[in-house]
């Protein structure tokens, strides 16, 4: 085993006089055979520097028993001022640990284990804890560990009775190296094996805190309690340029003439805790849900009746969020200088036994609220994905400073707030097992639908579950196994039936936000964590067209094609549309102005992900589908003819094989649907056309066949390029339109949805 031997020694501890004490007091105090020590050693601090961000906190605890020992000449802090008075029969006594036991001190120097000689009292088992984090703009370290290592005891109680003063010299060494679990989260991911710390190097030594309680009188009506604090001095584990004067170093010791009873400052969360997930208020500065938390001392070993003598009761939130923003996308602009995502809330002015401050994170409980020995507090959310730690102790009227103890948590001094995979995952746990298990937070990997192939919504698990406001209310809705989009309908109401038909066919989930909940960019999740952060995901707008005659989905400058939703600036439709503004001529069937609505909105949205028509090669004139026809009688003689843009044509009827024609004088606009053009393929298909009347007799150039019948509106996306229904090969006298143009079909497994993409250019 690796070894370390430390010593770390405060200069004398003193604590104030208690006034005049009797002889009776003297001899009681003198009669005392043994004193028992409890310590602990804590060091806290956090701080930031060129590299990024950094925390420590760390525990150290333990206890011993002292044995009155030969006084002989002592080394006090006030020393005689002559050889007589050092060497005064009666005048000093001394309590120490010991004496060591020369063979095993020689067998441990030699590089012995303290675990072989358990029983010599020179060495006591020490707790400790650890939990440091190490935040850079590209990984994330944390080192957290628990365990027991050997200290070197060397306390000794020293007094001077004749001027009553005493020392406490709480000199002590740390042996032997413990494991502490290292884990760094790079955004390429990587966990380095556990780290062998040594332990001095867990706790160093304070710069010179014991000289803040000298030459202090002694009191023996009372047990000795002493509190030291300075700044850290030393080296300890980390990384980076770390300013060690920010670090506060605390040593607590209590000296008793009986063993000190066991008391536990006991933390209990609400039972709804382990559901428990953040839930932010309307603003920055109104709370939203809240996490209630009891606490209550538990002492053993009291005379019945008598509750424990508490002072006072800390609780602190630790390691608390300060996200911008209440949510990913509100308010569109969050208040300067982040606050606290977690607070403890005001106590009502009448209520002077709780005192809150430094920005709502410490909450200090003392009068009769912190000696009924038990209560209750509220913590307060601000944030979707509001995080901390609560941390607390308890100081007794004796001194003691309790060590906290979490109900239902074994071995954890702290409320994980939310209940989570610490070190892991900022995100509760109820919510990840249940929606994105085996997820990493920053994780966009969705592949369903499927679309063309590219993973992801745009949107990381951690940014999913901290959640949208949407339609003016909160939502963690975003399934992180689901691809989502988002969509602000300007049209209203009468355009629902599109958007519903767009959703089913895509199978997408599609949120619906107002006009202040993106940026003017269509930028969604704006209020970002850069290390949760995959890219910035665009909505989509659907407005009403400012051509009556014309929807279109409306690209940015420079974009090939609308889609995914960075490239699509608008999606414009025409409402109000029926059979009659679909076609311009000819029979029509009954008017279903709901289902050519609802799938041009659709088709239309689906341009806006990146779908395209199942061709191109269908004619156009003068910006409109269509070309011009014409029924003329030239010569007179009552036969009427057929003429496209000024060419005679020949128009077959579909149904019955023979001409069909006009009366003269007829003018109209023909949409002809071509070979592998907007009209091709699937016919459920709602990104293909549907107001095609007539196509090209592929015999004949000049022949055209007519169908005059009102084609369905498309209800799905296709999975293929080939025709079906009136476009199969079986068709009478051939297909209407064949299938789609060789690049496109399967519009199914087109469309992209994370911006993080560009969609793939078929044409």
């Amino acid at each position: 085993m690796n070894r370390l031997l430390a010593v770390i020694v405060l200069a004398a501890l003193l604590v104030s006089a208690g006034g005049g004490q009797t002889a009776a007091e003297k001899n009681a105090f003198l009669s005392r055979k043994k004193w028992y020590v409890s310590f602990s050693v804590s060091i806290h601090g956090s701080g930031g520097n060129d590299g990024g961000s950094w925390a420590v906190s760390r525990r150290l605890s333990g206890s011993l028993v002292m044995d009155l020992s030969n006084p002989g000449t002592w080394p006090l802090s006030d020393p005689p001022d002559t050889q007589e008075e050092a060497l005064e029969v009666g005048r000093y006594i001394g309590w120490m640990v010991g004496p060591p036991d020369d063979e095993a001190l020689e067998r441990f120097n030699a590089g012995g284990n303290p675990l072989d000689f358990p029983n010599n009292p020179m060495f006591v088992p020490i707790d400790f804890s650890v939990d440091d984090t190490f935040t850079s703009q590209d990984e994330e370290t944390t080192f957290k560990g628990n365990g027991t290592i050997y200290g070197y005891k060397g306390f000794q109680l020293l007094c001077d009775l004749k001027k009553m003063v005493f020392d406490l010299i709480p000199g002590f060494a740390l042996a032997g190296t413990k494991t502490v679990t290292v884990t760094t989260l790079k955004r390429e991911g990587s966990s380095p094996p556990p780290y062998e710390a040594d332990s001095a190097q867990l706790f160093s030594g304070p710069a010179s805190i014991g000289s803040q309680l000298m030459g202090q009188r002694l009191d023996v009506t009372r047990p000795i309690s002493v509190t030291a604090t300075g700044p850290m001095s030393g080296g300890f584990v980390g990384r980076g340029n770390i300013d060690l004067s920010t670090l506060t170093y605390t040593m607590r010791i209590l000296v008793t003439p009986t063993q000190a009873s066991t008391a536990t400052l006991i933390l209990e969360p609400e039972s709804r805790y382990r559901e428990w997930r953040p839930i932010p208020g309307e603003s920055e500065d109104k709370a939203g849900d809240d996490l209630t938390i009891k606490w209550k001392v538990e002492e053993q070993g009291l005379p019945p009746g008598e509750k424990p003598q508490i002072s006072k009761v800390t609780l602190r939130l630790t390691k608390v969020s300060r996200y911008p923003g209440v949510c990913m996308n509100w308010p569109a602009t969050p208040s300067g200088q982040p606050k606290p995502d977690l607070a403890f809330p005001e106590p009502h002015r009448d209520n002077l036994d709780f005192t809150v401050k430094d920005e709502g994170l410490t909450l200090v409980i003392d009068g009769k609220a912190a000696q009924d020995g038990f209560g209750s507090i509220t913590i307060e959310c601000f944030d979707g994905a509001a995080i901390g730690d609560l941390v607390a102790e308890a100081e007794m009227k004796d001194g003691r400073i309790l060590q906290t103890e979490v109900r239902g948590q074994a071995g954890s001094g702290k409320v994980l707030i939310p209940l989570r995979d610490d070190g892991v995952s900022d995100i509760a746990k109820s919510w990840r097992y249940q929606r994105a298990n085996g997820l990493e937070d920053k994780s966009d990997e969705e592949d369903k639908p499927e679309g063309d192939g590219q993973v992801g919504d745009g949107l990381s698990v951690w940014e999913e579950y901290r959640g949208f406001r949407q339609n003016t209310v909160w939502k963690d809705n975003c399934d992180p196994k689901k691809k989502d989009l988002f969509l602000e309908n300007r049209v209203g109401a009468t355009a629902e039936s599109g958007i519903h038909l767009f959703e089913k066919a895509t199978e997408l989930v599609i949120h619906r936000i107002k006009r202040l909940e993106h940026k003017i960019d269509r930028v969604i999740n704006f209020n970002k964590r850069d290390d949760r952060h995959t890219v910035d995901q665009h909505c989509l707008i659907l407005r009403v067209s400012d051509d009556p005659n014309c929807g279109t989905a409306e690209g940015i400058f420079g974009a090939n094609f609308p889609g995914p939703p960075k490239n699509t600036l608008w999606v414009n439709v025409v409402m109000g549309l029926s059979e009659d503004q679909v076609y311009s001529m000819g029979p029509r069937g009954a008017l279903r102005s709901g289902n050519y609505q609802a799938k041009h909105i659709a088709h239309e949205l689906g341009h806006g992900i990146g779908i395209y028509h199942h061709g191109e090669s269908d004619p156009w004139t003068n910006g409109k589908i269509g070309v011009p026809w014409s029924s003329r009688d030239p010569d007179g003689d009552g036969l009427h003819s057929m003429y496209e843009q000024g060419t005679l044509i020949t128009v077959l009827d579909e149904a019955s094989g023979g001409p069909r024609t006009w009366p003269a004088g007829a003018n109209f606009n023909c949409v002809l649907g071509e070979k592998n053009g907007q009209h091709s393929g699937e016919v459920d298909c709602l990104m293909r056309y549907v107001t095609a009347r007539a196509y090209r007799y592929q015999a004949n150039s000049n022949t055209r066949i007519w169908h005059g019948q009102a084609e369905p509106p498309g209800k799905s996306l296709c999975t293929s390029r080939i025709g079906t229904d009136f476009n199969a090969g079986g068709h009478s006298p051939h297909s209407r339109y064949f299938d789609t143009d060789p690049k496109r079909g399967d519009c199914k497994h087109q469309f992209v949805i994370s911006d993080k993409w560009e969609a793939k250019d078929r044409g």
